[in-house]
């Protein structure tokens, strides 16, 4: 692995028709884990294939939420609530590590109901 190079968590393929739920995957440049600093960053996808919808991401354990959104260019939604809508079914969070070691518990909440959850490791280096 060399500095700066981008390397995914979780990587999930589907085949067939998109799945109604929505997704969760995460994604960091530092590995399979985030480093307990309070400046590692985990990218969380937030999929909902098929359909926009609102969605509310909150966060739980120790990492904070840092931004959420989608890549509407037109939106009058604010980035730091936690609540947004997917555009063309997609969303990104961006988790930040905390300054000790444990979890970061990503949870994705769709309009209808629907719960996705994701979790990120924080551990120290070896």
């Amino acid at each position: 692995m060399h500095p700066g190079s981008w390397r995914p968590v979780r990587r999930q393929v589907w085949t067939g028709p998109p799945p109604s739920l929505t997704r969760l995957w995460a994604s960091t440049l530092t590995g399979d884990v985030l480093r307990p600093n309070g400046q590692d960053l985990a990218f969380v996808d937030v999929s909902s294939p098929g359909v926009d919808r609102g969605i509310r991401v909150t966060v739980d354990g120790v990492g904070s939420l840092q931004g959420f959104g989608s890549g509407n260019p037109i939106t009058t939604q604010g980035y730091t609530t936690g609540v947004h809508s997917t555009f063309y079914g997609r969303a990104v969070a961006v988790v930040r590590a905390g300054v000790v070691p444990g979890e970061i518990r990503v949870t994705a909440t769709a309009t209808g109901g629907e719960v996705a959850t994701t979790v990120i490791t924080v551990e120290e280096s070896q």
